[in-house]
């Protein structure tokens, strides 16, 4: 039977596409500002009631792992105050990946957890997807090995098909057995661009719809809408939205409905823990279509994949040098060339104006660039 929606949870995060928007050095650059930025709006609503308190979620560690390396001891300090307290919280997949990575870069894919957990002692225990529409069905029992428990996924449906029913959470059994909760939500920018939750010229005309076709929705158990929301001008790579901050707060000051609660993955775990046990069980790969991208650099797409089995080969002879003045291998180059390799398996191909434009200087400028991630791995 249908239930009444009553609650909607809010995770505010910035997609992290690299290039796209710019070129992929003035991504990498704009998102650690992001976070400045985001802690900055945390302390602002400390005070808050706790269901108004900005919440922001970092959506890949590859970013993350760079604000700290470059952040000074007084901003850590501040983040991790923020992150204590639940308002900010730091997802586990090192980048939006397609399904085209090895086995041995997935694993290191995972590798900035533990190096953020034992540096600095952040928690870590959700991840997400978002944009791509699938992701290796390694990661159901590699996820748990990393103690991640939890996986959401916002597919983006112009890009290939959604898993039916959606949203919806499940666990997803890996090849081993173990098991990750997974939740498949609608798209990553669905709050801010569907729903126009922010936004009060169109939120009341366009939320009841998405409410009214939950509720009709015999399938649907839950009584709450969880929606991950991006900048609404800048969808990828976009700020921290800060209209979002007293929409909220006055939304459920109103006493509008359904009531509004600024969430994160993590917190977000703890509400579908009530209903866990009853959850179906499903195995198999959760398949991407990401093949547009693949298709239109298959060179270096060939090339990159190449390089994972000569990777492969080389590492496991370097293991054999044994106890040697000189290493056979280094670890901190080998750690390096795993890094482009990954990179370049990323799911960002290309400008926005890659159709459009195609020969402008933006657009060749970016591909120059993102090719050049399988050339000098």
């Amino acid at each position: 039977m249908a239930r009444k929606i009553n609650t909607i949870y809010i995770a505010n995060h910035s997609h992290t596409d690299l290039g796209f928007t710019d070129h992929q050095d003035v991504v990498m650059r704009q998102h650690v500002e992001f976070i400045d930025k985001a802690i900055e709006l945390c302390e602002y609503t400390k005070d808050f009631p706790d269901d108004s308190k900005y919440r922001w979620t970092c959506e890949v560690t590859g970013i993350t792992e760079r604000w700290f390396d470059q952040a000074s001891k007084e901003d850590i300090k501040r983040f991790m105050d923020c992150h204590k307290r639940g308002q900010i919280d730091i997802a586990g997949m090192q980048w939006n990946f397609t399904p085209m990575l090895g086995p041995e870069q997935m694993a290191r894919s995972l590798y900035p957890i533990r190096n953020m957990r034992d540096k600095y002692g952040v928690k870590i225990s959700s991840a997400m997807q978002s944009d791509s529409n699938g992701v290796s069905w390694m990661f159901a029992d590699l996820l748990p090995d990393a103690g991640i428990d939890f996986l959401t996924m916002s597919v983006n449906p112009l890009r290939g098909g959604v898993p039916k029913p959606c949203p919806q959470a499940f666990w997803w059994e890996g090849p081993s057995g173990k098991k990750v909760l997974a939740w498949n939500g609608f798209h990553y920018l669905f709050g801010r661009s569907n729903a126009k939750l922010g936004d009060w010229r169109y939120v009341e005309r366009f939320l009841p719809k998405f409410i009214s076709m939950l509720e009709e929705d015999d399938a649907y158990p839950w009584d709450f809408l969880y929606c991950q929301s991006t900048h609404p001008i800048r969808v990828d790579n976009g700020p921290p939205d800060i209209r979002m901050v007293d929409f909220v707060r006055e939304w459920n000051e109103q006493g509008k409905m359904p009531k509004m609660v600024f969430s994160t993955p993590t917190l977000f775990r703890e509400v579908l823990r009530k209903e866990e046990s009853k959850l179906p069980t499903l195995k198999g790969d959760w398949l991407d279509w990401w093949c547009d991208g693949v298709a239109s650099s298959a060179y270096e797409t060939g090339l990159n994949r190449a390089n994972h089995v000569i990777m492969s080969a080389a590492e496991t002879i370097g293991s054999w040098g044994g106890e040697q003045a000189r290493p056979a291998i280094d670890s901190k180059r080998l750690a390096h060339v795993y890094e482009l390799m990954s990179l370049y398996d990323e799911h960002t191909w290309g400008a926005f104006a890659s159709v459009s434009a195609p020969d402008s200087l933006w657009t060749k400028g970016q591909w120059n660039y993102k090719a050049s991630f399988a050339y000098r791995s």
